[in-house]
């Protein structure tokens, strides 16, 4: 688990020494297996979530898709991977954000969990350290210390297999001091968020049957206008005057910035168009 950018596939790649392309970037689980130093892993490569925004402002299907990631390993999985991006900068409001959606698995997760920071080979092993005693270093040392001190640096750019080894060694002996236990999330809030997972999907799949039933009966009607009115709405600079001039094939000489709503008509492929456009926010 990990927010977007954090390497999350690529940890899972370097650990089942996959092809840097595999899998593709994906708003859903994605569950591989393979051998790893002598032991067949499986793997469940999570989509992430924006570094610093809140768990807030994550959508509900993407916390839906954490909450249902253990269940594609059961019966469960015996540890929990915080992937952090150990060359780019590092926020309080990452740390929360990761401490929240770590956490929709339940407050137990810390005793299953190690924070794995990745970087790339360019990032040489003195700036490794350096940044591991740099400014946030009270914030990933709060992360580590929530996950009884258990870290592992590993690069993501090649594979290193002393480095996988280490991480699996590191991983059995969390399960050991674990009574040899997997992490199970709670029932309850899994049937809750399955629940609620069906109910959408069956949603979708009644407004599907239902656009398709529309388009139906659209089917071989003539649907050409003899006008068409439309609005365009935007922030400031997100191109609205151009969307009109391009409309009415004119040149963007003389536009000026307006506060107010501006209204214009005329004749283009013999069809009658008004466009107005709201000013910008």
């Amino acid at each position: 688990m990990g927010n977007r950018g954090a390497g999350k596939t690529s940890l899972a790649n370097t650990i089942l020494r996959r092809p840097s392309t595999f899998p593709e970037r994906t708003g859903q689980c994605v569950k591989i297996r393979g051998v790893a130093a002598g032991r067949l892993v499986t793997v469940v490569d999570t989509p992430g979530w924006w570094k610093n925004f809140p768990i807030s402002e994550t959508p509900e299907v993407l916390k839906q898709e954490l909450v249902l990631s253990v269940t594609h390993c059961q019966p469960g999985p015996h540890a929990v991977l915080l992937v952090v991006r150990l060359d780019s900068a590092y926020k309080d409001r990452a740390r929360r954000a990761a401490q929240e959606h770590l956490e929709l698995l339940g407050k137990d997760v810390w005793l299953h969990a190690v924070v794995v920071f990745t970087y790339s080979d360019g990032m040489q092993d003195r700036a490794v350290e350096r940044h591991l005693g740099g400014e946030g270093e009270a914030l990933l040392q709060g992360l580590v210390d929530r996950c009884g001190s258990r870290c592992h640096v590993l690069s993501i750019d090649h594979h290193s297999a002393s480095g996988v080894t280490a991480l699996l060694e590191a991983i059995e002996e969390m399960v050991s001091s674990n009574g040899g236990f997997f992490y199970e999330a709670n029932p309850g809030r899994l049937h809750e968020v399955t629940r609620a997972r069906r109910v959408a999907e069956e949603s979708a799949t009644k407004r599907k049957m239902m656009v398709q039933e529309q388009r139906g009966i659209q089917k071989g009607h003539d649907c050409t206008l003899p006008s068409v009115s439309m609005v365009l709405v935007g922030y400031r600079r997100a191109g609205k005057t151009s969307v009109r001039n391009a409309v009415f094939g004119r040149g963007s000489s003389g536009d000026k910035r307006t506060s107010q709503c501006v209204r214009t008509q005329g004749e283009v492929a013999d069809i009658h168009i008004t466009v107005q456009w709201a000013f910008g926010i």
